[in-house]
């Protein structure tokens, strides 16, 4: 309920926008579902969550190749036009670079790790704690502005996992 109120889905002028917005929506949903039980799998049979990591971002990267590619070919454009866009920009190479290292990386590579330690549920719990942060994040840095229905569900959110907390012990 809180991601609901977080992202402004109880508006039913939102989900009018873009039918396949929503079913990929929906869709990359029910794949972090896959990832976190794989995950889980992957680290009660003892394989290195680095490892793990490694074979599910190439799997992505090969997925999004082929779909990437089945998109442009059917706009008309030629392959792989764009894909070097950023052409001898240091500065725009050095900010993809962070970007895929520090938050990609470094995010899904944790979470990952602490499959492990932690059962999935909890995981994926808190894992839904990131559009709550990320609206604190863009109201400090971004100056955008939360409405109330939007920092209630963020709270919401926050006592579910404060709640799962308390259930633990």
């Amino acid at each position: 309920m809180g991601i609901v109120l977080i992202s402004g889905a109880y508006d039913a002028s939102v989900w009018n926008l873009n039918a396949a917005g929503i079913i990929f929506g929906l869709l990359s949903g029910l794949l972090f579902a896959i990832y976190n039980l794989e995950g889980r799998s992957a680290s009660n049979k003892s394989i290195d969550s680095w490892t793990a990591l490694l074979y599910s971002f190439a799997c992505a990267t090969f997925f999004l190749l082929i779909f990437n590619l089945g998109i442009i070919s059917y706009s008309g454009k030629a392959p792989l036009a764009d894909l070097l866009w950023l052409d001898n920009s240091i500065s725009g190479w050095s900010i993809l670079f962070i970007l895929g290292v520090a938050p990609t990386l470094g995010g899904f590579g944790l979470y990952t790790l602490s499959l492990r330690y932690l059962p999935t549920t909890a995981a994926s719990l808190i894992a839904t704690l990131e559009p709550a942060l990320t609206a604190i994040w863009a109201y400090l840095l971004l100056n955008e502005v939360l409405v109330g229905t939007q920092i209630f569900g963020g709270l919401l959110v926050l006592m579910g996992v404060i709640l799962l907390r308390f259930e633990q012990k």
